[in-house]
């Protein structure tokens, strides 16, 4: 292999093409003679070094404006999420209702909501926790709160319109049983599916009918057979007496889930909140509660500095979204008209482009379905009457939407799915980041590494998704009664990530499930994973890099490059540069590479054997053509000393002496060879003639 001088630098006189000229006879298209000892230039080394330069100098531009426009996006998402405010509500009512505890009226045991598990849980839970912390009347010292304060939890957010109660029910005996055991047990209740849910009116044995299936236009999220408690302490008492009198919630009656709800107002934070605790029903008749909050702002914009800039961030990104797609388009128009669409999207960053613009679009779409969306539209004050002394009931003021209670289930899920796609445009977003690390060598090794090994990455992911798979369905067939972890294919799925990062069950827990199982699953998938898997994207990595490094230009350090970028741009700092950095006027690297470009991809392109080392008269000679100048070769030489090597000295000539004893012996062996094919032929010619 070719040593080039890491940095060696020549100096070469002016007229040296002259003199190269003249020991070649004064013919300037006669073979040059090439001297041992010269300094010589690798053109197909020289190429590549310019090549990456022009491609970092193309990069290093666009790196400062992409990586200004992350940051006014993230920022912006930021100002769109409202984190903090959202947070320390959803905090506030979990630990209002849900974290406080209270002791069993029967059992005396002491229990929280997340304990619920009989109906009898859950009513001692609404009469011993929800109702005192919902109707919180007095304030510390004992004294009644004004009425406005009354319906206001923790002092600031206050209900907009009561509390519903909400259950739904399945149709009985709907269920594919065995009928040798129907006489035993005739009872069955199937899951909440579609049709299976019963919207048939039920009630106590005065009163049948009691109980209807409401329909609402809010959506079917909020239909079931609801029951409407207004802000009153004592309605809401007697509401409750009537309906534990009448077994409103029965399990043997096919109720599937119930759901308690209520939404407040914040001006503080100008956030709606919508608390739900919904009480599902198993196969096994247990009670399972959950919470969950949502939250949604009066208004998207108001008019406070945080919306402006808000507003302002958002038309930033809007307009940096644009000139993105824009220059995108010109890009593959141009490498279209050079190749074909296939060419410019076999590409990874292209397809990474691509990918990013589509969710760009996606979000934008969905964003103005939040902004439109006719929730916050549709919301209407209607406040309580005023009496004879023109005092108002202020305990009667509710907010109303489409005749019901206020529900933010529709808000809810257009903004999950709203930043589900914008986790995934960020995720993509910063991973495009990393295209303009490889403006330097140095930092964009790692860069180039996942590159070239993009398509065995991909390759090793589907093997682990795969096997994934294989080892969910074990875990799922022997353990998926005994261990909860497993007792779905879902959450068996990601168990086994778990497992494979080393945060999640140990064998001792399958053990104890299924002492039979568990060495039948765990010692496959240590082996498997420990001793393959995880050797082989080791593998893959190596030798990634190793392809990387063999490829790799020159490596120059980031400070470096910024100081030599700032002289080329103001050239009054170019005094304090290098020796070789001092030529008031050197040949740019995009004219090198157009010098170049011509001759590398017809000579040099895909023939590794052909000649591409030229001293500089050679280089010269080349491109004589291209009206290059003598300074331009000699500054050539010395700006990419690095690419330069000294001439090997050409093989010694064979002395005559050595040339006519080598004819010698092959006259010799001719001779030798001709005197047994003629003795071979008188032996014949004497047996013909006997």
């Amino acid at each position: 292999m070719a040593d080039y001088g890491g940095g060696a630098m020549i100096t070469s006189p002016n007229g040296f093409d002259d003199e190269k000229r003249q020991s070649n006879g004064g013919r300037p298209n006669a073979p040059i003679i090439r001297n041992a000892g010269e300094r010589v230039i690798s053109v197909r080394r020289l190429f590549e070094e310019v090549d990456a330069k022009r491609a970092r100098t193309l990069i290093s531009g666009s790196s400062v404006r992409y990586l200004v426009f992350v940051i006014i996006y993230v920022i912006a998402l930021q100002y769109q999420k409202n984190a903090e405010p959202s947070f320390a509500l959803k905090q506030s009512m979990k630990g209002l209702f849900a974290d406080n505890s209270f002791r069993h009226p029967t059992t005396g045991v002491q229990m929280a909501y997340k304990d619920i598990r009989t109906i009898e849980d859950l009513w001692a839970w609404l009469e011993l926790r929800f109702k005192p912390s919902y109707y919180d009347l007095f304030w510390a010292d004992g004294n009644p709160k004004e009425d406005v304060f009354k319906s206001s939890l923790l002092g600031r957010n206050r209900v907009t319109n009561g509390f519903r109660w909400t259950q739904r029910r399945s149709v009985m005996n709907e269920c594919l049983t065995t009928t040798k055991y129907n006489t035993f047990f005739s009872y069955c209740y199937p899951e909440l599916k579609g049709s299976k849910e019963s919207k048939t009116t039920f009630g106590p044995y005065y009163a049948p009918d009691k109980y209807v299936y409401q329909d609402y236009d809010t959506g079917s999220q909020d239909d079931g057979f609801v029951i409407h408690f207004p802000f009153d302490l004592l309605d809401t008492e007697r509401k409750l007496r009537e309906l534990k009198a009448d077994r409103w919630i029965r399990v043997d009656e096919g109720m599937a889930w119930t759901r308690i709800d209520f939404a407040t107002y914040n001006p503080s934070s100008n956030l709606f909140a919508q608390v739900e605790f919904t009480i599902k029903v198993d196969q096994s008749g247990m009670l399972v509660p959950t919470m969950e909050v949502s939250t949604m702002r009066s208004e998207v914009y108001m008019n406070s500095v945080r919306d402006y800039v808000q507003i302002v961030l958002e038309l930033l990104v809007m307009i940096g979204i644009l000139m993105y797609i824009i220059g995108d388009l010109k890009d593959a128009l141009v490498n279209r008209s050079h190749g074909t669409w296939a060419e410019y999207f076999g590409k990874f960053w292209n397809i990474i482009d691509l990918f990013q613009i589509i969710l760009f679009i996606i979000d934008f779409i969905i964003w103005m379905m939040v902004i439109t969306d006719p929730v916050r539209r549709d919301i209407t004050v209607e406040l309580g009457p005023t009496g004879d002394e023109g005092q108002r009931f202020m305990l009667q003021d509710k907010l109303v939407y489409k005749e019901t209670s206020l529900s933010l289930a529709g808000v809810r899920s257009l903004l999950r799915s709203y930043y589900a796609c914008q986790a995934i445009t960020l995720m993509i977003t910063l991973l495009r980041l990393l295209k303009y690390m490889t403006v330097n060598p140095l930092l964009g090794s790692l860069v180039e590494t996942f590159v070239i090994m993009k398509v065995q990455i991909l390759q090793f992911i589907l093997v682990v998704a795969l096997s994934n798979t294989a080892f969910a369905y074990m875990g799922y067939i022997l353990f998926g009664d005994a261990v909860e972890a497993f007792h779905t294919f879902d959450l068996a799925y990601f168990t086994i990530f778990g497992m494979l990062l080393g945060d999640g069950l140990g064998y001792s827990t399958l053990a104890e499930a299924n002492p039979i199982g568990a060495p039948i699953f765990y010692l496959p998938f240590v082996l498997f994973y420990s001793l393959i898997l995880l050797q082989l994207v080791v593998a893959i990595i190596v030798e990634a890099y190793q392809v990387q490094q063999a490829h790799r230009t020159r490596r120059v350090g980031l400070a470096h490059q910024v100081a030599y970028g700032l002289m080329r741009w103001i050239p009054s700092l170019r005094r304090y540069a290098e020796d070789q950095f001092r030529y008031t006027n050197p040949a740019a690297t995009y004219q090198i590479r157009e010098w170049l470009h011509e001759w590398y991809e017809k000579e040099l392109q895909g023939k590794p054997d052909a000649q591409d080392e030229y001293d500089q008269a050679e280089l010269r000679e080349k491109l004589r053509d291209k009206n290059v100048k003598d300074e331009d070769i000699s500054f050539i030489f010395q700006r990419y000393g690095y690419c330069t090597r000294t001439r090997d000295a050409p093989p010694p000539e064979p002395e005559v002496n050595d040339m006519v004893r080598e004819l010698f012996k092959q006259i010799k062996v001719l001779s030798d060879a001709h005197a047994v094919a003629q003795r071979k032929l008188d032996t014949i010619l004497a047996g013909q003639n006997m």
